[in-house]
């Protein structure tokens, strides 16, 4: 992709450059906060589960997702956790393999897992330390 084409025309309308930035800032903002609220309702009244990782998805251009099931009073739920693309060799032997998995109480489909091993390799981020 060619950036300097893009920044150059920001430059010229540097009004619709300055809205376009400024958009861009408050989706990431959003973005960041609700990880941090729903990381936070997971830290503040967490229970702690058996999940099994069962899919790797290529999602991105520079990450990859790992899937994973875990139930909470008998109720299965699943969930993805960004991953390195240098994990992929790894994390297909880590298939249908079991990791402790972190979940609000209240709340039991939001979660994070713990990856053992791979935790390394994680690109989604963790504001607290489970």
């Amino acid at each position: 992709m060619n950036f300097s084409k893009t920044f150059d025309f920001l430059k010229k309308d540097q009004k619709f450059g300055k809205v376009v930035i400024a958009v861009i800032a408050v989706i990431a903002l959003v973005g960041i906060g609700q990880q941090y609220w729903e990381q936070k309702q997971i830290f503040d009244d967490r229970g702690t589960t058996i999940g099994i990782v069962t899919e790797y998805l290529e999602a991105g251009w520079r990450s990859d997702a790992l899937l994973y099931e875990y139930s909470v009073d008998g109720k299965k739920y699943t969930s993805r956790v960004g991953v390195s693309r240098r994990t992929d060799k790894k994390a297909g032997e880590k298939l249908k393999k079991e990791f402790k998995v972190y979940f609000a109480r209240t709340k039991p489909e939001l979660s994070v897992i713990d990856l053992a091993e791979l935790e390394e390799f994680k690109t989604t981020v963790e504001f607290f330390d489970f």
